[in-house]
């Protein structure tokens, strides 16, 4: 799904690439890496509130950009990656020097801005034309990034992996003509199951476990019947 092919595949590659190239080739030369990221952290918050993003991570260390990978991928939850593309596609405008490979790595984020931003305003089934924009966002994404995984192996330097799921990312485009790919990807699915997780945990204190798995039914059946009630009676009181 479009959930972890993107947002926690591609997406946190890309957008730790751009981030450890601006700290370690970039325009951000003065100091140590740790206040180059502070600066360009400082940079990503005023972006923040400009476009007024609710849904920000709460910091930017260099950890989080290099956790251990043999290439750079950003250690953020899923939607905290999907709203930081539009805001670095503005830090990357900002920074820009004008050079192939800035060019290259500002058209590759804005068009996959556009791609994200594409599917959320489009309905369950894309019209014609917003299939067509869809997949040629996509499309236009891939060509620059690819470009830009090739200047990265020609400096010496780890950034913009090639995964599979770059080809994944592809036919979900692809498939987007059917169906949009927002509609089924996992997030209310995983929220779902976030919520049972702390459910059992409240139901584990003082009780065997043996009766844990009723606990939980039974505060989710009542939870669901005073949702229900609570839904009825604000109806009728409309």
């Amino acid at each position: 799904d479009l959930q972890h092919t993107g947002n926690l595949g591609t997406d946190q590659y890309f957008l730790a690439s751009i981030m450890d190239d601006i700290i370690e080739h970039g325009p951000l030369r003065r100091g140590s890496k740790e206040k180059k990221c502070a600066e360009l952290w400082m940079m990503i918050q005023a972006e923040y509130d400009r476009q007024g993003t609710t849904n920000r991570i709460g910091n930017l260390t260099p950890s989080m950009i290099k956790s251990g990978e043999a290439f750079p991928c950003l250690s953020t939850k899923a939607a905290e990656t999907s709203h930081l593309i539009p805001v670095m596609a503005e830090v990357c405008r900002t920074l820009s020097n004008g050079s192939d490979a800035d060019e290259h790595r500002q058209r590759a984020i804005d068009y996959l801005a556009k791609f994200y931003r594409i599917l959320r305003a489009a309905s369950m089934f894309l019209t014609d034309v917003e299939y067509n924009d869809a997949k040629s966002a996509i499309e236009w994404h891939l060509l620059h990034y690819n470009w830009l995984h090739h200047d990265a192996v020609n400096r010496g330097v780890r950034l913009y992996v090639i995964q599979y799921k770059h080809h994944n990312l592809w036919h979900i485009a692809d498939h987007a003509k059917y169906l949009n790919p927002m509609f089924i990807w996992c997030y209310p699915f995983e929220d779902f199951v976030g919520v049972m997780i702390l459910s059992a945990r409240n139901c584990i204190a003082g009780s065997p476990m043996r009766i844990v798995g009723r606990k939980v039914i039974e505060n989710w059946c009542l939870v669901s019947d005073l949702t229900m009630k609570h839904g009825l009676e604000a109806k009728m009181s409309v």
